[in-house]
């Protein structure tokens, strides 16, 4: 358990370390963000869901369980925005950060615990995720950030269509589906890329963390981390027994439901009204906290 964990946290402490003292430039961090974000990870899920064994993937249950357990938790979040008192900005960002996840600490965990076929599952996981996440928050900020009003289903369309995750999964499946097989010194080489994008992504979230005024945003910076760090793995559970996945599966699908809220959702809730101060503390809050409830998860399961 500790040898899946740490690792992991010891590269964002090291990536919040050395931005904390100025080892690297500011843009140094930006640039790597954006490195990560459109061209290395696109790479490693291409690399891998090109080559991925999807035969014995029963996509529909792993859909159906998916999609239930994000309702659920979102329903959960909509019915108790009464209770927050918060402006409707505020809220967009209570609602990212009770339902969106850190890819690159679920992928991490994943393939630590259950090496190659672990990564495999989390990718699979991810392509059905991300863009029912990414219609579902975008609706949400259209309609409580400060550019508010009706959704627009073609500006969400292109919002999805856009996220460069999505691309390299759509992708990496096209090529799977299709038989078609990249030239060796192509393959090789996205894979290198592929490779560097988790460690790289790790520092880069670490160095995104900001440490300071948490206190002032306390109602919704504890519900939205009590209902993804704790509510959301304890309905994922149920989802899981009731669908009978296998162990690995239910394992992994845990870790999306206990990971702390995703770096993208700062970038969101700036774009599109939403309260990006307080974003950047949950994501801050829930990264720290996350690995207390990493490890208490794993010890229940006994992992």
């Amino acid at each position: 358990m500790i040898n899946a964990i740490l690792p992991i946290f010891l590269l964002i402490v090291m990536g919040y370390t050395m931005r904390h003292y100025q080892l690297m430039s500011e843009a140094f961090w930006n640039d790597a963000e954006k490195l990560v974000y459109y061209v290395l990870f696109p790479a490693m899920l291409v690399s891998k869901m090109s080559d991925a064994d999807l035969s014995d993937t029963d996509a529909i249950p792993l859909i159906s369980a998916l999609c239930l357990g994000m309702a659920i938790i979102g329903l959960i979040t909509l019915l108790i925005k009464p209770l927050l008192k918060v402006e409707n900005p505020s809220f967009s960002s209570v609602f990212q950060g009770t339902t969106r996840f850190n890819t690159f600490i679920c992928l991490s965990l994943a393939e630590n615990l259950f090496g190659n076929s672990g990564l495999i599952t989390a990718v699979i996981i991810t392509a059905i995720l991300i863009p029912a996440l990414n219609f579902l928050v975008v609706i949400v900020l259209h309609r409580y950030g400060t550019r508010h009003g009706p959704a627009n289903f073609m500006a969400v369309l292109k919002q999805i269509i856009k996220n460069p995750l999505i691309i390299g999964c759509v992708i990496g499946i096209g090529l799977n589906l299709s038989n078609i097989h990249l030239p060796s010194p192509v393959q090789i080489t996205i894979s290198l890329m592929g490779s560097t994008a988790l460690p790289i992504g790790l520092m880069a979230v670490g160095a995104a963390l900001i440490v300071k005024d948490l206190k002032s945003v306390l109602r919704p910076l504890l519900t939205a981390s009590a209902l993804k760090l704790l509510i959301y793995p304890i309905i994922a559970f149920g989802i899981t027994l009731a669908f009978g996945f296998d162990r690995q599966t239910q394992i992994i699908i845990l870790i999306f439901a206990a990971s702390p809220t995703a770096p993208a959702s700062y970038i969101l809730a700036k774009n599109m009204g939403g309260d990006h101060s307080l974003m950047s503390r949950i994501i801050t809050f829930q990264t720290i906290f996350s690995s207390l409830s990493f490890f208490v998860l794993f010890w229940i399961l006994g992992i």
